[in-house]
């Protein structure tokens, strides 16, 4: 099954940005949801922020050894998680700029799938700045 928008009679693929908060009780559900995207067909960029999840969480994980998806690192991973129940609770905003270079560079080299959205969560409210400032040309 793929997943297409329709454009005046032209079928194109869809294509999602995951960036979820850097712990790994956000990414890991976000990781398993952007495998399950790329099986329906859909581009899928996943952002690893911070380097937080290692190569064998993604060795491990069911489905992804065969996933097609794009793996892009975002953030400095010599960061150091800090205490607490929200780990990089102080070093996310740091994310922003670099983000927002990453979803440019998204549009300018996949001229034929450029992003649709970016699928996040509610810690990481920047996102929607970001989205809002590189609208998909129509």
């Amino acid at each position: 099954m793929t997943v297409a928008v329709l454009d005046g009679g032209k079928s194109q693929r869809l294509h999602a940005v995951v960036l979820p908060y850097p712990a790994k009780g956000h990414s890991i559900p976000l990781l398993h949801f952007a495998e399950r995207l790329d099986a329906m067909g859909v581009t899928v960029t996943f952002v690893n922020a911070f380097n937080h999840l290692s190569e064998e969480v993604f060795r491990s994980l069911i489905g992804l050894e065969h996933a097609s998806m794009r793996v892009v690192a975002l953030g400095d991973s010599s960061v150091q998680p800090g205490g607490g129940t929200l780990p990089y609770v102080r070093h996310v905003e740091s994310l922003e700029a670099e983000a927002e270079l990453l979803l440019e560079s998204l549009f300018a080299q996949d001229a034929e799938c450029p992003p649709d959205c970016i699928v996040t969560d509610m810690f990481l409210g920047w996102t929607q700045v970001i989205n809002l400032a590189n609208p998909r040309p129509t």
